[in-house]
């Protein structure tokens, strides 16, 4: 029931301290805590990004395995595998988020980083290293449901938008530190700091305190108290006040969650609309073609015949994702979840038609004087899936679906999200063969349009919306465009 748990959260109440000097207080104190578990989302943007760099490597003559360089097909799995890690992680650390609390759990998914990354750094070994990835996914995958269920948990109503896309912008931070080192330091040295980055972690996560939710929900209401206090400051007043709202829905929670089959659960008002707008999304993230871009960049650069260095291309393109993904915690609450989304598709896929018609053009006509096409078309790219495709689906799907529906869908999305993550990665080698690398690139153009009109057509609005107001829409009833004065300053977490 984590995700039920990570969604009872945003069915709370929050009340701001009353003092300015406090106020400010708390508020450092979630972005403390959410800075600190975003370290995991730091991670994960190792994992992601260390391909890139390592491939070229291991398939050189210089390849530190035992059997000399991997073949193609061994490389294809490489990048993949750990998205199965990631698909396995999902019900394992659903299970373990619930029963063993966010801490254990927070502390498995970094610990597991730790035999990852000493197999890459010693192995001379294929199948070890593809034991080393698998090993790795399932970190990922934890990490981005502990991240996501801890910020919905602690944050304040006033900064559950901005704190609720932090994972993107640490996840892409992880991806430019790990490009930068992958360009000048060794295979094993990368390995080294992405070792130092993972006992950061564990180091620091010791400081923040548990949720207070889950120890409501666990009855342990003396330390759930204290986790507030940390967290909101010493008025105990608003400490009691949020205790009970907090005990109020546990507690209702509890009696009617357990009386609802999976069936009951998915026909409920809205739901089952709410759940494919959810799978469209994550399936957009993927069909974008991001996944493939960003686990084969350097060798797309090299492949492109262009004067720019892959390496420094690559880096460039993750501190342009980095600036857009913080550009758009800064926009979500001010231009809304759907303009974003409609804006990223349409110019995503305005880029990789130009990228399409580069390596077609390329064929019959000398097209290194024009390099920095390809750069621009990919870099652009980059910020518009940065700035609401790859940012915004999870604050999305927590905001569009009642809290009996969060873990069914949460679910069913993340087996999406890493169903088609291993299959754009593992089979892209596979699809160029067939396609060529032009053809790819126009697949994905198409596909972008596509969920542009999705977008447009099926995704609510749901900024300063509650959500009472955002399931009537999707259940066929009057929307409510907005909220009234009240229901914000006493808005869901």
């Amino acid at each position: 029931m984590s995700k039920d748990c990570e969604n009872v959260a945003p069915g709370t109440v929050t009340l701001t301290p009353p003092s300015g000097e406090k106020q400010t207080d708390s508020t450092t104190r979630q972005y403390m805590a959410a800075m600190i578990i975003n370290l995991l989302a730091f991670t994960q943007g190792n994992v992601v990004g260390w391909v890139s760099p390592s491939l070229p490597f291991l398939q050189s003559d210089h390849s530190p395995l035992a059997g000399g360089p991997i073949s193609d097909e061994s490389a294809s799995w490489v990048g993949s595998i750990a998205c199965l890690g990631g698909l396995a992680a999902v019900p394992i650390f659903t299970y373990l988020s619930t029963r063993h609390s966010r801490k254990v759990t927070g502390y498995l998914a970094g610990v597991l980083l730790v035999p990852s990354w000493l197999i890459i750094l010693y192995t001379d070994s294929e199948r070890s290293l593809f034991a080393a990835r698998f090993i790795a996914g399932l970190s990922w995958g934890g990490g981005v449901i502990l991240v996501s269920l801890f910020i919905s948990e602690v944050a304040e109503d006033s900064l559950r938008g901005r704190l609720g896309t932090y994972i993107a912008v640490f996840s892409n931070g992880g991806l430019l530190f790990t490009y930068i080192l992958g360009s000048c330091v060794s295979y094993r040295t990368l390995c080294f700091f992405s070792l130092t980055v993972v006992a950061l972690f564990i180091v620091l996560f010791a400081l923040i305190p548990e949720s207070p939710y889950y120890l409501v929900y666990k009855g342990n209401i003396d330390q759930a108290k204290t986790s507030l206090k940390w967290l909101r400051g010493e008025n105990e007043e608003l400490v009691e006040l949020e205790i009970e709202r907090l005990s109020e829905r546990v507690a209702k929670l509890k009696i009617n969650y357990p009386n609802k089959s999976f069936l009951e659960t998915l026909f409920l008002p809205g739901v089952l609309k709410g759940l494919l707008i959810g799978v469209g999304l994550f399936a957009n993230l993927n069909l974008c073609g991001f996944m493939a871009v960003l686990s084969y960049s350097v060798n797309i650069f090299e492949e492109s015949g262009s004067s720019v260095s892959p390496y420094v291309a690559a880096v460039i393109i993750a501190a342009l994702r980095l600036g857009a993904s913080y550009t758009s915690s800064l926009l979500v609450d001010r231009v809304g979840r759907k303009v974003l989304l409609i804006g990223s598709n349409a110019v995503m896929a305005v880029c990789l038609s130009a990228l399409g018609g580069y390596f077609y053009l390329r064929q019959s006509i000398d097209m290194r004087q024009y390099g920095i096409l390809l750069v621009v078309s990919l870099s652009v790219y980059i910020i518009a899936l940065s700035l609401g495709v790859s940012t915004l689906p999870y604050l999305i799907l927590h905001e569009i679906l009642p809290v009996e529906a969060r873990s069914l869908a949460t679910i069913t999305c993340q087996c999406v999200l890493w169903l088609f993550s291993f299959l754009v990665i593992k089979y892209f080698q596979s699809f160029k063969d067939i396609l060529e690398i032009h053809g790819c690139y126009w697949f994905y153009a198409t596909c972008c349009t596509v969920f542009t009109l999705f977008c447009y057509l099926c995704v609510p609005e749901t900024k300063n919306r509650s959500l009472e107001s955002i399931l009537q829409g999707l259940s066929g009833g009057n929307n409510i465009p907005e909220e009234d004065n009240e229901r914000k300053s006493l808005r869901n977490l």
